[in-house]
Parts: C-alpha cells; sequence; structure tokens
C-alpha cells in the first residue's frame, strides 16, 4: 500500500479515535454533574432541617420564658399575702390561731398549685417538642393554642376563665358547653354553637344520671370521648358525623365542672380533641391559682370591724363594676376576633352598627343576662367598649345601638 493509500486510513484511525475520547469526556462530566447536584440537594435538605430546629428550639424557650414569668409573679404576691398575715398577726383575741390554720391551708393548696404547674410545664414542653416534629401547615393551629392560652391567662376572675374557656374551645370544635357539677346535678355556664332557644345557659340543670358522656368524665376525672350514636347529654343531639368529648375541669383533686365539646370526626382523629384537652388542663391550673390567691387574700386582711361593714359593700360594687368589664370585654373581642375586615370597612364607611348590628345585639344579650340590673345602671361598661375596641374611640360610629 502506498502511502498516499495509507493516509486516508491513519486519518479515519486518528477521527475515531477521537470521537471516542470526546464521549468519555461528555459522560464523565455528566457525572459528575449529577454528583454535584445530589450534593447540592443534600445540603439544602439538612439546612432546611436546621433551620425547623432552630425555629422550634425558640418556640419552646419563648414557651417557658413565659410560663417563669408568670410563676415567679405568682410567687412574689404570695411572699407578699404572707408578709401582710404576719403585720396584722396578734392583733385580736383568737383570731392568730384561725389565720395560722387558713395561712396553712392556703399554702399548702399554693404548693399544689406549683406542682401541677410543674406538671403543666412538663406537658407543655412536650407539646411544645411534639409541635415542632409536625409539618409547616400545623403552625397556625400552634398560634391558635398559643393565643388561647395566653387569653386564659390574662384572665383575673373565675367566671372570666370559664368565658375565656369557652370562647378559645369554641374556636376548635362545632359546639362548645361548659356545666359546672355539684349535688350530684349538673348546671349550665356557658353554650356556644347549640340552637338559639338556649338564651339562658342557668337555667339548664340536669342530675348526673342524665349526663351521659358528662357524667362519665366527672365520674372518672378523665377526658371521655363518644361517637354519634352514643347517649347525648339532654340539652343536645349529637349530629351524624361528629364526635363528643367530655373534660373534666379539676380542682385540688375535686371535678368542679367539665367541658363538652362536639368536633366533626376528621378533626376528631386529629389535634383538636388534644387541644380541647390542654386547655381545660391549662383553665383548671388557672381556676386554682385564683381561687389559692383568694384564700391568701382573705387571711391577709384585717379584721377590722368597725369598718368591715362599711367597705363591704364599695368593695363588692368595684369588684361586679370590675367584672361587667372583663365581660363586657370579651364579648366584644370576639367580634372582633371573628369580623375585622368588617369592622375596617365599617369604620371607614361609617356603617358600623349595619354591619354588624346582628352580633352586637347578640352581644349585648349576652351581657344583660350575666350583669345585673344594678350593675348596669351605674355605667353602660358595653357601650364603653364597642366605643373603645369596634369604633376605635369615635362614639358616633356606634351610637344607635345603647340599649
Amino acid at each position: 500500500m502506498t502511502p498516499e493509500d495509507e493516509l486516508p486510513q491513519a486519518f479515519a484511525t486518528l477521527t475515531d479515535h477521537l470521537r471516542q475520547e470526546i464521549g468519555r469526556q461528555i459522560e464523565q462530566f455528566a457525572a459528575d454533574l449529577e454528583a454535584a447536584a445530589a450534593e447540592d440537594r443534600r445540603r439544602s435538605a439538612a439546612d432546611l432541617a436546621a433551620d425547623a430546629e432552630r425555629r422550634a428550639d425558640q418556640r419552646v424557650a419563648a414557651a417557658l420564658a413565659e410560663e417563669q414569668a408568670r410563676l415567679a409573679e405568682a410567687e412574689t404576691r404570695a411572699r407578699e399575702d404572707g408578709r401582710q398575715i404576719g403585720i396584722e398577726e396578734g392583733r385580736f383575741e383568737g383570731y392568730e390561731q384561725g389565720k395560722a390554720d387558713a395561712l396553712a391551708q392556703a399554702r399548702d393548696e399554693h404548693l399544689q398549685a406549683e406542682q401541677r404547674a410543674a406538671e403543666e410545664r412538663r406537658l407543655t414542653e412536650a407539646a411544645a417538642q411534639a409541635a415542632a416534629a409536625r409539618p409547616a401547615g400545623d403552625t397556625a393551629a400552634d398560634e391558635r393554642l398559643a393565643d388561647a392560652v395566653r387569653a386564659i391567662d390574662r384572665a383575673r376572675s373565675l367566671s372570666e376563665i370559664l368565658d375565656t374557656l369557652a370562647s378559645c374551645a369554641a374556636r376548635e370544635a362545632e359546639r362548645v358547653a361548659i356545666v359546672l357539677a355539684g349535688g350530684g346535678r349538673f348546671g349550665g355556664w356557658r353554650f356556644l354553637g347549640f340552637d338559639p332557644a338556649i338564651d339562658q345557659p342557668h337555667t339548664i340543670e340536669f342530675d348526673a344520671s342524665d349526663g351521659a358522656i358528662i357524667a362519665e368524665a366527672a365520674r372518672s376525672g378523665l377526658p371521655a370521648f363518644a361517637d354519634a350514636g352514643t347517649a347525648a347529654p339532654p340539652f343536645t343531639v349529637v349530629e351524624p358525623g361528629c364526635e363528643s368529648a367530655a373534660i373534666p375541669l379539676v380542682l385540688a383533686g375535686e371535678v368542679v365542672g367539665v367541658l363538652y365539646a362536639e368536633l366533626r370526626s376528621e378533626r376528631a382523629e386529629g389535634r383538636a380533641e388534644k387541644a380541647l384537652e390542654i386547655l381545660a388542663r391549662h383553665a383548671s391550673r388557672c381556676l386554682e391559682v385564683a381561687t389559692a390567691f383568694r384564700a391568701a387574700r382573705l387571711v391577709s386582711a384585717r379584721p377590722d370591724l368597725a369598718s368591715l361593714a362599711a367597705s363591704q359593700a364599695t368593695d363588692q360594687r368595684a369588684d361586679e363594676d370590675a367584672a361587667a368589664v372583663r365581660y363586657a370585654r370579651l364579648l366584644v373581642s370576639e367580634i372582633r376576633l371573628y369580623h375585622e375586615p368588617d369592622i375596617a370597612a365599617g369604620r371607614r364607611d361609617r356603617d358600623l352598627t349595619a354591619r354588624l348590628g346582628g352580633e352586637i345585639s347578640r352581644a349585648r344579650v349576652l351581657y344583660e343576662q350575666r350583669v345585673p340590673p344594678e350593675v348596669r345602671a351605674r355605667g353602660d361598661h358595653f357601650h364603653a367598649e364597642l366605643v373603645r375596641t369596634l369604633a376605635n374611640g369615635d362614639e358616633a360610629l356606634v351610637e344607635g345601638v345603647r340599649s
């Protein structure tokens, strides 16, 4: 073969080698790109997980700090009550021993409340840890539960704690009722979402034998759950597709009431029933603390018999007015919670009462049912709260809804 013939053959061989080398390099480059992409995805997932863990730690730390601050305030009040008791010690014959006994009882109750608060913190921490492991879609529900716990903490009287518990529980369930226990019977306190015919909850009374799931929870001291086919309390009929829950309110080991709720089956299988139990337990602890402080204040009060009769009426009126203000604030806050867009539009267009007249009238009826006429005669606290909260201080916006 001549050199002229060998040249094309050598060129063809070289071309094949170049093509093979280029193909090999392309395959190697593609493999390197895939490996780099996989590493980037791994690093992104790790960064997201670390960020989620950091946010969860922040939420738990905030909840613990808030609880520690509340307990520190309670301890400060208890120390001040004890100091006042010491000042008054020995002023009246025969009073010292009774005061010491009452103080010991108050301290025992306070110690029990602290122990239960510690258990509540443990449960709260466990709930926070479980919440951190849940998907991001549960964030709104967690915030709603945290807001409810804060609202119950802000309540200062026994009745306000119960009313706030009912309002917060109504955000988790279709229907909510709070009944109080005593003497083998149950009496209504607050009903939300039921037949409008139940306009005076205090008229609802029934025997423990008719309480069904409510009586079961009161008897055992533990939450009870039932489906729509189970016997219902006398004031309701559980609708198909719903389940009922009854959670006892326990003070110092004694059931004083029951939180009853009806939930859609799909909600009962999720977190709603757990949220209701957390709210009921927290409200029970707040009721215990409020009761213990009230007992401590009664013990520390100076038994000045000469001025007691004169000041008792004044103190009672002040307490009644303060309770009326708190209840009015609770009712109007519910309107603001569920109708914020209408409130903003009503302020802008100056037709607030036209937009919310029905809600305002319903809240007014509840206020007048709870607040005695003599207290309402001393001041229209409900209207003042409408002006402050809904009308943003502009009385002309709600002038037409006075009672």
